[in-house]
């Protein structure tokens, strides 16, 4: 089911994604590592006429897991705004922040 989420998204972002005809913006963050606390990823989205905006979509991609975790891994997505994307994950966890 992940990886047919995940085609499905690459086929929307290979393509002219577009609403009403016009393009959306798209942000990839660089590495991050959880530390079991909130954080708030600048995405610098904007709309059509360049206002700031909240993501349509935002989803998580795990880069690494360190071997020595204990319990379960998680990532939970908070409430986003117009400038931030807002992930808590387990420490130790490193991810990626896509927003669309």
């Amino acid at each position: 089911m992940v990886q047919e989420a995940k085609a499905k998204i690459e086929q929307l972002l290979d393509s002219a994604v577009a609403i009403e005809g016009k393009a959306l913006d798209i942000f990839e963050s660089a590495e991050i590592t959880g530390d079991g606390t909130e954080k708030s990823i600048a995405h610098g989205l904007l709309d059509a006429d360049f206002v700031a905006r909240t993501p349509l979509v935002v989803w998580t991609e795990i880069t690494e897991v360190q071997t020595a975790l204990a319990g379960p891994l998680t990532i939970v997505k908070g409430t986003h705004d117009a400038t931030n994307c807002k992930v808590t994950a387990s420490t130790g966890i490193k991810f990626k922040v896509f927003a669309i």
